[in-house]
């Protein structure tokens, strides 16, 4: 079977830069509630990116978060209304790279 042409992004860092940034996936990944996420803490400012790894369900969902701290934040998925009413999402799978700012 032939398989559609997908896009693929990707962010490059080099070793210096490395050792001052933590990923993480989020175990048993996340849904329409709020979920405390922890990370490795960090001296200053916390920088933040995170992004749904999977798109199950049929509604288009991004993530949310909330109390950021050094230490970590609570995020969830947030589906909208386009499709329906309803704003209830299925689990997906989430990555986490934290680091601070001016690293």
């Amino acid at each position: 079977a032939q398989r559609a042409a997908e896009t693929v992004d990707w962010i490059a860092v080099s070793d210096d830069i490395a050792s001052v940034l933590d990923l993480n996936a989020v175990e048993g990944g996340l849904n329409h509630k709020y979920t405390s996420v922890a990370f490795d803490p960090v001296d200053g400012e916390v920088a933040l990116l995170a992004q749904m790894q999977t798109f199950n369900g049929g509604n288009t969902a991004s993530l949310r978060y909330r109390d950021l701290s050094e230490a970590g934040v609570e995020l969830k998925v947030a589906e909208e209304k386009s499709l329906d009413n309803e704003r209830w999402h299925v689990l997906e799978d989430v990555a986490v790279l934290t680091g601070t700012t001016g690293s």
